[in-house]
């Protein structure tokens, strides 16, 4: 019989961090998705966003050593699922507990959050969300939000954007689970043709002009 005892966490939390802590600025936080890193999101957002942006890219808490042509790579996980089981071998909740002890350590626990989760790491940020203080926007790209009678703040507004001809997550189940999210927090669900399980400059720019419209809505500056 399998058993379980707790140990202190050995687990280190590494992340990429730009901008100023102390100004109090929103903070965009960027989850990678499965077996991927957090330079890859801030590639993909750094020169998007405005110059002066707080942003936080983490890595999920989990590494996953990847065996390539030339030697090993290191990619990050946020939560282990079986999906020929259809089974959770390690669940949401390490990483609920792993981004709100490191929004704490790092002083960014009392700042407005938005989060732009890609793929596993929208997956992950819909629960995220539960756990954290301040976050009033969630864009995920490429994923499904799989969570039963979620439990957010009102003024969190939870967005989507998807590849019309993503095979990895299908945009059919992804819309179907948008439902799952409260009405008083949904907002827009949009998919794109032509456009696959890739974060698309299309896709990118699209998440940035949300980010811009949600900072006007609440009356902040975006610039």
């Amino acid at each position: 019989m399998e058993k379980v005892i707790q140990f202190q966490s050995l687990t280190q939390a590494r992340y990429l961090l730009k901008g100023d802590i102390h100004k109090n600025n929103r903070v965009y936080i960027l989850n990678h998705g499965f077996m991927s890193t957090p330079q890859k999101m801030m590639d993909r957002f750094e020169k998007r966003l405005p110059e002066e942006s707080l942003i936080l890219a983490p890595c999920g808490p989990f590494p996953v050593p990847v065996k390539e042509e030339n030697g090993w790579r290191v990619g990050y996980s946020w939560y282990f699922y079986d999906d020929v089981n259809d089974e959770y071998l390690i669940n949401y909740d390490i990483c609920q507990n792993y981004m709100s002890h490191l929004l704490k350590e790092i002083g960014l626990a009392d700042h407005k959050k938005t989060i732009i989760g890609f793929s596993q790491g929208g997956y992950s940020a819909v629960h995220m969300v539960e756990a954290l203080e301040h976050v009033t926007h969630l864009i995920g790209i490429g994923c499904r939000f799989k969570i039963d009678q979620p439990q957010f703040s009102d003024n969190l507004l939870v967005e989507a954007l998807h590849g019309e001809d993503d095979n990895t997550v299908g945009i059919k189940g992804a819309r179907e689970s948008f439902l799952n999210i409260p009405e008083k927090n949904r907002g827009r669900f949009q998919g794109f043709e032509g456009v696959t399980h890739r974060p698309s400059g299309l896709l990118l720019d699209t998440a940035i002009l949300w980010c811009k419209e949600r900072s006007q809505q609440l009356g902040e500056d975006f610039d």
